[in-house]
């Protein structure tokens, strides 16, 4: 096996995807995202790149190949030539554990958790579609830019309550925390209620009306984050204009 760093211009990742014969079909949400990365100039010089077999076809790197074609960039990455193709070696690419950004952070010296990569997702896309396909980069960078509302909302948020600190219930309450810091005492109160059940001035029974609401259901995947959502920003809003609600709603 040989291996060289080379400049890849898209006229060769082109020539290279020729004999992209036997490989993986392209995914969409992956490419996309590599494409990014290169439009963004995030993409970097690592030991991963592109791996040729023996005949040349193309063992490792066609959506990094792809996405140098479409976006029109070269890159800089290494290329492993003349592969074995035996069924052990072909089997063994691609079989080590992913990295997540966790872990690349954690790596790098910064903390960031899975949680907070959640948090950070909702802020910036909703729940109105499936979160598109983030790079590591990405995703630490969302991060950081809406560092305030996550460390707001696990302050007023602290600990674990089963189907209560869940993910869409914290990027509502982040949300409107956002757009009326000026109530944060009151936004504290509703989110004390709706962890113990317990309120002190008749406003806060919209909170304990939500804990009932959020506790009949598994609202913390797929679609029913949606409505954790919905049915968090009506009763914090109803809360914080000072009436109470008869039921719960989702707008």
């Amino acid at each position: 096996m040989k291996v060289e760093i080379k400049n890849i211009t898209p006229a060769y990742a082109k020539k290279l995807l020729s004999k992209n014969t036997k490989n993986r079909k392209i995914n969409k949400a992956q490419l996309e995202m590599i494409k990014r990365s290169m439009i963004d100039g995030k993409w970097r010089l690592t030991h991963q790149g592109v791996a040729l077999y023996k005949n040349g076809d193309i063992a490792d790197g066609q959506h990094r190949l792809t996405a140098i074609v479409e976006t029109g960039i070269s890159c800089t990455m290494p290329i492993f030539k003349e592969l074995d193709n035996d069924i052990d070696t072909v089997l063994a690419i691609d079989c080590g554990k992913n990295r997540t950004v966790k872990d690349g952070a954690a790596i790098s010296g910064s903390s960031i958790t899975a949680a907070d990569n959640t948090l950070a997702k909702g802020f910036e896309f909703g729940y109105t579609s499936p979160f598109p396909k983030l790079s590591h980069s990405e995703s630490y960078d969302l991060v950081i830019d809406h560092i305030d509302k996550i460390e707001a909302v696990n302050k007023m948020l602290k600990g674990s309550c089963k189907g209560i600190t869940i993910a869409g219930v914290k990027v509502a309450i982040g949300i409107l925390w956002e757009s009326n810091r000026h109530r944060e005492a009151d936004i504290k109160s509703f989110c004390k209620t709706l962890v113990s059940g317990e309120y002190e001035t008749d406003v806060m029974i919209n909170a304990v009306k939500l804990r009932n609401k959020l506790l009949t259901d598994k609202y913390n995947s797929g679609a029913l984050r949606d409505k954790a959502y919905l049915m968090t920003i009506y009763a914090l809003n109803k809360t914080l204009e000072g009436n109470k609600i008869e039921r719960i709603k989702l707008k």
